[in-house]
């Protein structure tokens, strides 16, 4: 009778063993999120050269002429990638297009007056969240994708 008991035993503790083993080995990634520590300032120049979409298919590319202040705000570990969400503020200077100064109607008769250029701002602010996917390789974490939460743009002045 003890036999069948020792053995009973022994036969759970392998049974528990081999199902902890199989959990572990599915679901047992390793924690990278706590390794995740990189500053606003790195986060800014890993920006630089990357841009992100914005609301009616407008586009912010970022450079390093901007000046870029981001806040990490919060972070998590999905699969092999760490997950970041940010706050970023970035203040650009906006490209002037060279447009002829006057527009001149082909019609003789034409009573149209030329059309003004609407004058654009000098400068433009972003301000916002965005999620920022990161892998870590080698102990080196690399910027794998750019996602607009809530960023717009407007003019600064």
């Amino acid at each position: 009778m003890k036999k069948e008991i020792v053995y009973a035993i022994l036969g759970f503790v392998v049974m528990f063993a081999a199902q902890s083993s199989a959990i572990w080995l599915v679901t047992g990634k390793a924690n990278v999120v706590g390794k995740f520590n990189l500053s606003g300032d790195k986060i800014a120049k890993d920006l630089d050269g990357r841009a992100v979409t914005l609301m009616l298919n407008q586009v912010w590319p970022f450079d390093s002429s901007q000046k870029i202040d981001v806040q990490v705000l919060s972070k998590r570990q999905m699969d092999d990638f760490v997950v970041v969400v940010v706050d970023v503020k970035a203040l650009a200077a906006v490209q002037q297009a060279d447009t002829p100064k006057e527009q001149f109607s082909t019609s003789t008769t034409s009573k149209e007056m030329p059309k003004n250029q609407p004058k654009l701002p000098s400068k433009l602010q972003l301000n916002g969240k965005m999620k920022l996917t990161y892998e870590l390789v080698d102990n080196d974490w690399y910027l794998w994708g750019i996602d607009n939460l809530s960023l717009r743009a407007s003019p600064f002045d």
